[in-house]
């Protein structure tokens, strides 16, 4: 298994700020994150604060590393970028400690999750996953046999990929891990064994799956 490229890595942290002094003032908040963290698009009205929809500050910079998105809410902050989950999760605790510290905060403990993580990957395999699901042969074949009823020829349906999910109807803390899935890379030829997957994971972590997935087949 291989890791070719990161397509988005997105920490999410929760957290609950206490605050005795009394609110920041919101353009020096602004104003800090821009300097430090050189975003190149941030709020500048009071207007564009919204708690529900969080506010959005787009293309700043960590370890030399892009940051794409941070947003940030009244319970917590969701950060992406197209580095490894472990550089966004190191910036997403800088921007908590900094804040913290900057204006004069604290944070209370929650229970946990406090901590998600969402990672989109591509990469090359050394197994041919419709090789080793063959009980879907047969309804591979029934595909091709109607589409052959429509007028159409192609190459036979095999199996692409699969997604799996834990049974959660609630969410956890507002933080509910998102879908592992693994698929064919959409326009590249079969033969390449180029594969897209996401999964509620660290970049690492989510390789570790990926290698015991190929072991396992």
């Amino acid at each position: 298994m291989k890791l070719l490229s990161i397509e988005l890595s997105q920490v999410a942290r929760r957290l609950s700020i206490m605050n005795t002094r009394g609110q920041p003032y919101l353009p020096d908040v602004f104003a800090g994150f821009r300097e430090r963290y050189g975003f190149v698009e941030i709020p500048d009205r009071i207007e564009e604060w919204n708690n529900a929809k969080g506010i959005a500050l787009r293309h700043g910079r960590f370890q030399d590393i892009a940051i794409t998105q941070l947003q940030i809410f009244s319970n917590g902050v969701l950060a992406e970028s197209k580095a490894p989950t472990e550089v966004v999760d190191a910036f997403v605790e800088d921007v908590i400690l900094w804040t913290l510290e900057r204006f004069s905060l604290e944070e209370f403990e929650i229970e946990p999750p406090k901590k998600t993580f969402d990672s989109h990957i591509v990469v090359r395999s050394e197994v041919d996953l419709s090789k080793h699901f063959s009980g879907l042969t047969e309804i591979g074949t029934a595909i091709d046999e109607h589409l052959e009823a429509y007028g159409h020829i192609v190459p036979n349906y095999v199996l692409s990929g699969f997604t799996m999910h834990a049974d959660m109807v609630e969410e956890i803390l507002n933080l509910r891990p998102s879908t592992f899935s693994i698929e064919r890379r959409t326009g590249q030829p079969f033969r390449e064994q180029l594969y897209f997957s996401t999964a509620p994971l660290s970049t690492s972590d989510h390789v570790k799956v990926l290698e015991r997935l190929e072991k396992a087949l």
